[in-house]
């Protein structure tokens, strides 16, 4: 039993270092977006790499991911591309910017439900802008 508790315990040393390095490496990363907007990427989406050989029909051929990541592009939308450990994946990391979220929430005249607490504190200060 001591020996387990001594094992636990060292493994959580382990990982309380490890978890220490992790942050202390983003830190050192220079993202403006994550400063300024205070997250890096909102969605992630996976997509299966073909082998060269496989015919691709006329749906994967319009909707390549070249062509989605243009529609994306165009949306707004930053992404980053890389491969999975096989390289048998492609990760495309998605993120927009929170200008960007605001318009197009206005566009759609997209309904936010708020908090009551908060809504009436507001409405009894009478500051609202």
């Amino acid at each position: 039993l001591r020996f387990l508790r001594r094992l636990s315990e060292k493994w959580r040393k382990e990982m309380e270092e490890r978890i220490k390095m992790a942050l202390k490496q983003r830190k050192s990363v220079s993202d403006p977006f994550r400063n300024t907007n205070g997250y890096g990427w909102d969605y992630c989406m996976v997509f299966k790499v073909q082998p060269i050989e496989t015919t691709l029909s006329e749906e994967q051929k319009k909707f390549s991911l070249k062509s989605l990541l243009n529609k994306m592009a165009d949306a707004g939308l930053q992404t980053k591309l890389f491969y999975s450990v096989q390289h048998d994946e492609v990760y495309c990391k998605i993120r927009c910017s929170l200008v960007r979220l605001l318009k197009e929430a206005d566009r759609v005249n997209y309904r936010l439900q708020l908090d009551p607490v908060i809504l009436c504190n507001a409405l009894l200060q009478g500051n609202l802008k």
